[in-house]
């Protein structure tokens, strides 16, 4: 459940409840921010950021029959920052716990969820899970998905998995008349996300998950021509670079734990011998691939870990 923060100081996850005015709305929007983005102490209701703007919008034209939380990123119950992949994965199962207790808290609304930067990640994985039938809720309750600047982004079309579609699929139940109105503009970007190494299948959400990517940002639109571009992109997805300070610290968390993975890769897996007079360096993989696959934080191979 999202965290919620009062006099007395910070609530547990047992004891915050999603927020939520005196009438169920016909929406509920949860929102994924992207690292600092906000401040970690935040209200659930409190528009910061780049999502903070659309929110703030959406809330403002629609009234009470729209209402918003944000769902907590990048920081564990005790306030300490988490590292991505983590990060990620709490993000996920918190915002799947809050979409469980709209669902039954108030069952004829339905729920969309936004993401933006890492925060993306982790609404993309709530939205795999749903979607393939293995979510907190059913897909038929999901009236829509948006994605801004995702680095888990793999498919290049606006709407994944529908190449050339422009104008999202409407929500079960509904008519779609004001969905046939949206025409999503298809920016033909090239490349993907730095944290992708598949594209993400959404299942029956396929039409009403929205991908946008701006070209050039390195977040959803880098090539992975090489093993030195992929080592360079699952650094950076390990990394805060908005603050100079913690992206010192994490950039060189995330350097010397690839240093440490590839020197067992090579270790275990291009010397051979029982002395060092007869040692031989016969290498299966060229150290540009090593780093690549050390560098992935969800390479779950024993030998880099």
């Amino acid at each position: 459940m999202t965290i919620a923060f009062a006099s007395t100081g910070l609530l547990t996850r047992s004891q915050a409840d999603v927020p939520v005015d005196s009438a169920c709305p016909a929406l509920y929007v949860f929102g994924v921010q992207g690292t600092d983005e906000g401040p970690s102490d935040a209200a659930p209701t409190t528009d910061t950021g780049a999502l903070g703007q659309f929110f703030s919008a959406l809330i403002a034209a629609a009234g009470a029959t729209v209402q918003r939380s944000y769902v907590r990123y990048g920081y564990a119950d005790d306030g300490t920052e988490t590292p991505y992949q983590q990060a990620v994965t709490d993000a996920a199962d918190l915002l799947g716990k809050n979409a469980a207790e709209i669902a039954q808290r108030c069952q004829a609304t339905r729920i969309a969820a936004a993401g933006y930067g890492q925060g993306a990640a982790a609404v993309s994985s709530f939205a795999h899970t749903v979607g393939t039938g293995a979510g907190p809720v059913e897909p038929d309750t999901v009236a829509g998905v948006a994605l801004f600047a995702n680095p888990a982004r793999a498919d290049k079309a606006v709407l994944p998995g529908r190449p050339g579609q422009t104008t999202p699929t409407a929500a079960p139940g509904t008519a779609g008349t004001a969905v046939a109105q949206i025409t999503l503009t298809d920016t033909g970007t090239s490349g993907s996300g730095i944290a992708s190494n598949s594209a993400v299948d959404y299942g029956s959400l396929v039409g009403r998950v929205a991908d946008f990517c701006t070209p050039g940002d390195l977040s959803c639109d880098s090539t992975t021509d090489t093993p030195l571009t992929k080592t360079v992109k699952n650094i950076a997805a390990q990394s805060d670079t908005k603050d100079p300070i913690t992206a010192i610290s994490t950039i060189a968390q995330a350097l010397a734990a690839t240093v440490w993975k590839t020197t067992v890769g090579v270790v275990t897996e291009d010397l051979s011998g029982t002395s060092l007079d007869q040692l031989s360096y016969q290498p299966t993989k060229t150290l540009g691939q090593r780093l690549a696959e050390a560098s992935d934080p969800s390479n779950t191979d024993p030998r880099h870990r």
